[in-house]
């Protein structure tokens, strides 16, 4: 009939919309990463990877029953680095620069529009805006392997219930010998007294 032409031709242009979108979010985000294409000490020797980055996030997220963008942003910067001074790579490919407040990954704001993540905005107790990142229950977490869950269960550990960690993370060997706006070489990561995976 013409009602269920008219549905099945709605629900069509809604999937090529929601397509188009997450195909956008990715194309912006992967522009970000146009120039650290190539395995380096930028990027912990290990190329972008969206979807392993997207299920890393959510595993994170699911492990903390959601997580505030900034606090994730070191959860990050933690598990590639820890990755990195155990197999020599990092995992996801992200490239951090030193910041004020700590280690952020190139592109961290068009990060957070990525489709396949779970982010809601909210108002905190003192009225300011947070984003927050939420599991995806339809997330395939089998793009990350069993070592990998291992270094991100230590991170998730180790940030339990820590509010200060941005002042200890500041006292690291790899601030002291970048500056603010810098990109942070992941080799100076094995001359930290800190990364040693338990």
């Amino acid at each position: 009939s013409d009602v269920k032409g008219k549905e099945l031709r709605a629900r069509i242009i809604e999937k090529i919309e929601e397509f188009g979108k997450e195909y956008l979010a990715r194309q912006v985000f992967e522009g970000e990463y146009a120039v650290y294409d190539v395995p380096s000490d930028s990027n912990g020797y290990t190329k972008l990877d969206i979807d392993k980055l997207e299920a890393i996030i959510s595993y994170l997220a699911k492990a903390d029953s959601g997580v505030v963008k900034m606090k994730l942003m070191r959860m990050l910067w933690y598990s590639d680095a820890l990755a990195y001074e155990k197999n020599g790579c990092a995992m996801t490919g992200l490239v951090y620069r030193h910041e004020v407040v700590g280690a952020l990954p190139v592109g961290h704001c068009s990060l957070m529009n990525l489709h396949r993540l779970n982010v809601k905005e909210e108002v905190r107790s003192d009225y300011d805006m947070v984003l927050r990142v939420y599991p995806n229950e339809e997330m395939d977490y089998s793009v990350i392997g069993d070592e990998e869950k291992e270094i991100l269960d230590v991170v998730v550990e180790r940030f339990r219930g820590q509010k200060g960690i941005s002042e200890s993370i500041k006292e690291e060997v790899v601030y002291e010998r970048t500056s603010v706006g810098a990109v942070i070489p992941f080799s100076l990561v094995r001359e930290s007294k800190n990364w040693k995976v338990k």
